[in-house]
């Protein structure tokens, strides 16, 4: 994992791996590291101790580095566009593609043959999926199902797919589920009837739908919801350069997260369980191999994390479950993965940045 910043950071520890598919068994050994003061260098810093070098944190203390494991669960699905755990992050639903058509697909994160849900009518372009938090429904975003596009839900007891109405003509392309209450709210981007870019809400089993922001938006492509219910929006054409990050804390304007990434098609988007750092699907900017970019929302500190991932040249969805640090990845190139982030170590301090 590599870090930048040019602020000093208290940084968690991050003990990641993803279930891979594509690829055999094999792991990296956790290492703990010591940072030194930063600066000119070598390849010190966060690493052995050293001065800090190749854009490394120097300084601190007590960095655990990830630790990955793959394993093959997927070779028959093509596309893999997105991906969302259920909310125990038991299983994984997918948006795929085989001969039969595109559609959603399910597998256990410890991996195995897909179960076809639901392919074909009345998918068209899926783009987005997420699941219900009292898993009875999925729910996908499709920018031409219906007439001009809608969410389509599958119910997860007959296994059927429907077009919701009331969603109609708003192109979705990202979803996902907000505690409200006692009732859950579905939070989806697309465009108005007349075309604004926008993210809406409605209520699951409602009937109406209610644009909650447009404001500083181009063509928003992923969202995440926060511990608050405050909303993480990744848009593609927003910003000066490949996309940006956008925090909606319930104003009407955002937050500026993180402007200095290559996002992913669609860019997916996750905020850890506590809220301290947001994952983004997106691409190394040189090399444009996948990676899952880590912002640390209270010190602005930004890290890559692309072991395993690494292998795919087309970045996809990213969902996180309901209850854990579980995330889905949709690598476009070599299919689905499972990403898990390990609890923070509060002593974890990072101080300047090596050159």
């Amino acid at each position: 994992m590599q870090f930048s910043s040019g602020r000093g950071a208290t940084l968690m520890a991050l003990v990641s791996y993803a279930v891979v598919t594509g690829l055999g068994f094999g792991c990296t050994s956790a290492e703990t590291a010591t940072g030194g003061n930063g600066g000119n260098g070598g390849n010190g810093g966060a690493n052995n101790g050293g001065a800090g070098g190749n854009g490394n944190v120097g300084g601190g203390t007590d960095h655990w580095m990830p630790v990955v494991e793959a394993a093959n669960i997927v070779s028959t699905v093509d596309d893999a566009i997105d991906a969302a755990p259920d909310p125990d992050g038991t299983m994984i639903y997918f948006i795929g593609q085989t001969r039969a058509g595109v559609g959603v697909f399910r597998v256990s994160v410890e991996g195995g043959a897909p179960d076809p849900l639901v392919v074909g009518d009345p998918f068209v372009d899926p783009r987005g999926i997420v699941v219900s938090h009292d898993e009875q429904t999925v729910y996908v975003a499709d920018t031409q199902a219906g007439s001009g596009g809608a969410l389509v839900a599958l119910n997860l007891t007959d296994m059927t797919a429907a077009v919701l109405p009331v969603t109609e003509g708003l192109s979705p392309t990202a979803v996902e589920i907000r505690e409200l209450g006692e009732q859950d709210q579905i939070v989806f981007a697309g465009k108005t009837a007349r075309g604004t870019p926008a993210v809406f809400t409605l209520a699951e089993g409602g009937t109406q739908v209610s644009v909650e922001q447009t404001q500083g938006l181009v063509d928003p492509d992923g969202i995440a919801v926060g511990r608050d219910g405050s909303l993480y929006v990744t848009d593609r054409g927003a910003g000066a350069g490949d996309g940006v990050v956008l925090h909606y804390e319930g104003g009407p304007m955002p937050i500026l997260v993180d402007a200095n990434l290559t996002l992913g098609t669609p860019a997916g988007i996750a905020v850890l369980t506590d809220d301290q750092a947001a994952l983004t699907s997106a691409l190394d900017p040189a090399t444009g191999t996948s990676q899952v970019a880590i912002t640390f929302l209270n010190t602005g500190v930004h890290a890559v994390f692309d072991e395993t991932i690494g292998a795919n040249h087309a970045s996809g969805g990213l969902h996180r479950s309901y209850r854990h640090n579980v995330y889905a990845w949709a690598g476009r190139t070599a299919g689905v993965y499972r990403v898990k982030v390990s609890p923070p170590v509060e002593s974890s301090t990072f101080g300047g940045v090596g050159g």
